[in-house]
């Protein structure tokens, strides 16, 4: 999709970094029973997560990094929840779904294992162009941690 070099793939980072800054300043640390969800999920440091309830999920407006994301199926006019490394965004609407946050806290573990940002979206990006968003194994990982934490199919 894009390369670890481009100018693209860069201001993508920036973006993301400059998302997880906000959340991290303005959002709420996870309750207790929402902890245990995170430490299942595969999340080392689950006391660095912030949620940050907001109406509609913020999307780039740059419309070249608004398509390389909802071309690489993490953003859309319907997203529920966004995760940047330890920033959680969740619609209003649906911050109460346990199952929403559990695939948004397997993220979490994924930006932890991919050592951040620029790691996740290099390995996430080249999975969704080359096998396929449904296929991606990081995409599998975070349907098999929902199953496995609340016993339910993501």
């Amino acid at each position: 999709m894009v390369s670890g070099e481009s100018k693209a793939f860069s201001q993508l980072c920036a973006w993301a970094a400059q998302q997880q800054t906000w959340i991290l300043a303005s959002g709420v640390r996870l309750i207790p029973n929402a902890m245990l969800d995170a430490k299942k999920a595969g999340v080392a440091r689950p006391e660095n997560i912030r949620l940050l309830a907001v109406p509609k999920i913020p999307v780039p407006e740059d419309p070249v990094l608004r398509a390389l994301l909802e071309r690489a199926c993490l953003l859309s006019q319907n997203n529920a929840g966004l995760t940047l490394h330890y920033g959680i965004y969740l619609r209003l609407d649906q911050s109460i779904d346990r199952r929403l946050l559990v695939q948004q806290l397997a993220r979490v573990a994924q930006y932890e294992q991919m050592r951040g940002i620029e790691g996740f979206f290099k390995q996430y990006l080249w999975e969704v162009e080359n096998v396929g968003y449904p296929s991606a194994p990081m995409e599998q990982a975070t349907r098999l941690a929902v199953e496995k934490v609340c016993g339910c199919q993501a």
